[in-house]
């Protein structure tokens, strides 16, 4: 499963590092020695992959603030990057930019985040996309939640920052993980086929993407 969340990340690197010199481009100014980026594993759809989730996502948005790494022996919350951040879970973006973070030498294995509800219509996470269960019927689906929460992610291996030099660390939003838990055979649609997850026919459904989504997060050290 690591090796999986490696390669996309690296995959976004390379992406990075491919428009860099594009004036449109603006990186952020290197004023620390943490570079965060904010990711999921979803991967659009390739019409020569054999395998494909039968859903796509259109739309996929969190709000974060305060995010901290923690090491194991301290109590310390200090925040190492203060947004809030709206990350777009699809295109892998986040507005504003993470800027680097100055992170002091040493092993960290607990990571803190904030979700906020920073979105359009006080969401917090918002997501749309399409089920399609044979390739020709299509159920556009929703799900939104209002929360304030804070999520800790423990790292067994944990992220080791060494002095003068230069990291790269990602959260991973495990998508597919969020997703693949749904029974959508045993949904409620409306009439036109629209899946609300927020409809109160689907709150157990709701209820279990929520849960999902707080403990998807996983963390990444690739430099």
């Amino acid at each position: 499963m690591h090796y999986k969340y490696l390669i996309i990340f690296v995959a976004f690197l390379s992406f990075i590092s491919c428009k860099k010199d594009s004036p449109e481009n603006n990186l952020p100014v290197i004023n620390g020695n943490v570079g965060l980026n904010i990711i999921s594993n979803y991967r659009k759809p390739s019409s020569t992959a054999r395998f494909e989730p039968n859903y796509i996502f259109t739309e996929a948005s969190i709000a974060i603030d305060q995010i901290s790494f923690l090491k194991k022996e301290t109590t310390s919350s200090k925040a190492h990057f203060e947004g809030p951040f709206i990350c777009d879970l699809v295109n892998n973006t986040t507005e504003p930019q993470l800027p680097y973070g100055n992170i002091e030498e040493g092993n960290y294995q607990l990571f803190q985040l904030d979700i906020l509800k920073e979105l359009e219509n006080n969401f917090a996470i918002d997501i749309k996309g399409n089920y399609h269960p044979n390739g020709v019927l299509i159920h556009p689906f929703h799900y939104s939640v209002s929360l304030e929460e804070t999520v800790s992610i423990m790292e067994t291996n944990g992220v080791n920052i060494v002095e003068d030099s230069l990291h790269q660390v990602a959260i991973v939003v495990d998508l597919a993980f969020i997703f693949d838990g749904i029974d959508f055979e045993n949904v409620h649609y409306e009439e036109d086929g629209f899946l609300d997850f927020n409809a109160e026919k689907n709150q157990e459904h709701h209820l279990g993407i929520t849960e999902r989504f707080l403990e998807g997060f996983r963390v990444y050290q690739t430099k």
